[in-house]
């Protein structure tokens, strides 16, 4: 079985954890832009390779479906809720800010560092994730 998603739009994986005998736990969540929304299922499994480009797309053998674990779904929520606030949100405060007047200096400085931090984020969240897929 695969789950594919295209910039981070679809069923994506979070949650990882590895397991015993090279095996990877994780949850397939619905996902929009890398938030993570509503938890479709988890696995066991043996992560059997990966295709990457627009469509990022993983490969398993020997699935097995197994409960939601209620400390991975926590965890994965608030590190998303978090990743939001601590991006979303000054960048928000910024813009609210210069409602009506141009930018300074000091705040364009910030609106570019949160937005590079955001990015910076995501790729470090996504090498994370890979790494532990892999049977390294």
């Amino acid at each position: 079985m695969s789950w594919f998603s295209v910039y981070g739009t679809g069923a994506t994986i979070f949650g990882v954890e590895r397991a015993a005998e090279g095996r990877v736990e994780f949850t397939v969540w619905l996902s929009l832009f890398w938030t993570p929304l509503i938890p479709i299922s988890s696995w066991s499994a043996i992560h059997a390779g990966e295709t990457i480009g627009a469509f990022e797309r993983n490969y398993f053998a020997d699935l097995v479906r197994i409960p939601h674990d209620g400390r991975r779904l926590r965890r994965t929520f608030l590190g998303m809720l978090l990743g939001w606030l601590s991006t979303v949100g000054p960048l928000a405060i910024v813009i609210s800010r210069t409602n009506g007047r141009a930018a300074t200096t000091a705040e364009i400085i910030v609106a570019f560092a949160l937005t590079f931090w955001t990015a910076g984020l995501l790729i470090y969240l996504d090498h994370s994730r890979k790494r532990k897929l892999r049977r390294d």
